[in-house]
């Protein structure tokens, strides 16, 4: 399978298609996908100061999901890039001012194929592509990609109306 038939294979899915486990809240377990970088470095720290961490940080997905057709191809998503809120102009049009920086990654046999950074906004209502700046433009590939995960994450039929509110211009 080429990069191009990978990517067509999510983008032209629906919900249905994926198997979604929860990795998140009590029970759940985990997602497997977890952010080793964090806990290496606080390891090195403990041993270079001889202090005994409390606690290591930990980051991961919390959702995870399978491609029905082609269990080669899965997904991972909820893993924070960046710990502060974002804070942009175009985030005030919405009425919830809380939006976070998060990444989907996408594999391939269990290869990370592509890490795909999204923004949690107006409070976790919608999920949209990460926009450059300063044009707000976002790939039409992100776009549709971002859609997908949106749909296993909300049902959010207005996902359009967010993307158009927001201010993006597709490329």
């Amino acid at each position: 399978m080429d990069y191009n038939n990978f990517r067509q294979s999510i983008h032209n899915s629906s919900s249905d298609d994926w198997n979604i486990i929860y990795c998140y809240g009590s029970g759940t377990g985990p997602s497997y996908r977890e952010d080793t970088a964090a806990f290496l470095e606080s390891m090195i720290m403990e041993i270079r100061s001889g202090e005994r961490q409390k606690e290591w940080p930990k980051r991961y997905h919390t959702q995870v999901a399978a491609y029905k057709p082609n269990l080669s191809i899965s997904l991972a998503w909820g893993l924070r890039l960046e710990a502060e809120e974002l804070e942009e102009a175009w985030v005030e049009k919405f009425p919830s001012k809380r939006t976070f920086l998060d990444c989907v990654d996408l594999f391939y046999n269990n290869a990370l194929v592509e890490r795909v950074p999204y923004v949690k906004i107006d409070g976790g209502r919608c999920l949209l592509p990460k926009p450059r700046f300063p044009t707000l433009e976002v790939k039409r590939e992100d776009v549709d990609l971002i859609r997908v995960v949106a749909s296993l994450t909300i049902l959010n039929p207005e996902y359009d109306r967010y993307l158009a509110q927001a201010g993006f211009q597709i490329v």
